[in-house]
């Protein structure tokens, strides 16, 4: 295969082989005027991340945020308070960014790569904000491998094509929060490029460039130019825009940098082929020393894909549309007693049932929750439209209990 051939789509409809996934290859990010192509080679990323590796700390997830969101983003059962958006043109957090160089030209091959991506703009109702990140195309009739965390919240997404330039709605298919994987449909699309996945595995010293949607900023991609320094690394992941947090693990370690914006996007080679999905970056280097960049390999990522498109739902894969119940949770709100509740959205299947902040939520059917998780999962676990019995405390401490009909909410 050359480098100009696209590849194949292994995703094309309707012959979708669940049981071939192809061998992954990582993706690529970084700041560049719109209209103009630079390579950056020294900037550090915005992803906050607590690493589980020895010497690492300060990782983070790399959706950009775009405008401030309010406390408690509301989404089946779970909400986290933010303290600030996740990048953005006024990312407010100390990554000790330094001077981009432009010496190095980005390969040929890197750039024609560049139209099997695509820039996505999320709205997030609930937290009255919007975000955007990066998505690599899987199909040429529009499906789309993305982070979880770009996506989770979202009310509605709006995809650009950087292959035709089109803007189309997308929907969600599914996603594994716990692998940080989703996949999206866009609506009305066909004829799109594909990515090309690299065929043999990566290597520690390999080259690579990160190509992503950095700051958000949309147009021409970014590209951000490394090595990869370790394989099979575990980070904990932290989201700014919601406070919480989520380890992964078997990550694709680089100095490439990668900047908020670039998650969901493409590690790649120098051949443009993709070798992981850019996914978190640390954010407490030091002023001159290396990046650290971290990205899902993308074998690992397309065998999710995999199973997200035929259906294939488990007790990690969430497959077709979110539940949402309609309250408001703290991330350190559960406890033996159950789920404290800090608020109820107007109008949700909480609200009619007559949940209020204060409450604490403590059975979801026949099963006893403690914590936001626990709650979050057995609302995922059921489907908008289906009725579930919520037990909960009030203020006061009477006991209460009521039959809900859950409703569409965004994914989480």
């Amino acid at each position: 295969m050359s480098d100009m051939t696209p590849g194949p789509a292994p995703f094309d409809e309707p012959a979708l082989d669940a049981t071939a996934p192809p061998t992954p290859a990582p993706f690529a990010g970084g700041p560049t005027p719109r209209g103009r192509r630079r390579l950056i080679t020294s900037v550090v990323a915005g992803l906050v991340v607590a690493s589980a590796a020895a010497g690492a700390a300060g990782f983070a997830i790399g959706r950009t945020q775009q405008t401030p969101t309010r406390p408690a983003q509301a989404f089946g059962g779970g909400t986290f308070t933010s303290p600030f958006g996740e990048g953005g043109p006024s990312f407010s957090f100390p990554f000790g960014n330094t001077t981009p160089s432009t010496s190095a030209a980005v390969p040929r091959a890197v750039t024609r790569s560049e139209a099997g991506l695509v820039d996505i703009n999320t709205t997030l109702n609930y937290q009255q904000s919007a975000a955007a990140g990066t998505g690599i195309v899987l199909s040429s009739k529009g499906l789309i491998l993305t982070n979880n965390h770009v996506i989770d919240g979202a009310t509605t997404i709006r995809v650009t094509d950087l292959g035709n330039h089109q803007t189309y709605p997308a929907t969600v298919v599914g996603y594994d929060a716990t692998s940080d994987v989703a996949v999206l449909r866009l609506q009305g699309a066909s004829g799109l490029t594909t990515a090309t996945f690299a065929s043999s595995p990566t290597t520690v010293g390999q080259s690579v460039y990160a190509v992503g949607n950095a700051d958000g900023l949309g147009g021409t991609p970014t590209v951000t130019a490394g090595r990869i320094t370790s394989l099979d690394q575990s980070i904990t992941a932290g989201d700014p825009s919601t406070g919480s947090s989520e380890s992964l693990s078997g990550l694709i370690e680089t100095d490439a940098t990668l900047i908020p914006g670039d998650s969901g996007g493409a590690l790649t080679t120098a051949k443009g082929r993709v070798v992981g999905m850019d996914t978190a970056a640390s954010s407490t280097v030091a002023l001159g020393s290396a990046a650290q960049g971290y990205a899902i390999p993308i074998a690992t990522a397309l065998t999710i894909a995999h199973e997200i498109i035929s259906g294939q739902a488990s007790g990690t894969v969430h497959v077709g549309p979110t539940a949402l119940l309609g309250v408001e949770i703290s991330s350190s709100a559960g406890s033996a007693a159950g789920v404290a509740v800090a608020g109820v959205i107007p109008s949700t299947p909480a609200a009619s049932a007559g949940l209020v902040a204060g409450a604490t939520i403590t059975r979801v059917g026949s099963t006893s929750v403690t914590t936001p998780t626990e709650l979050l999962h057995a609302i995922d676990a059921a489907r908008p439209g289906q009725q579930i019995v919520v037990t909960w405390n009030d203020p006061s401490g009477a006991s209460h209990t009521a039959t809900v009909t859950l409703t569409s909410g965004p994914p989480q």
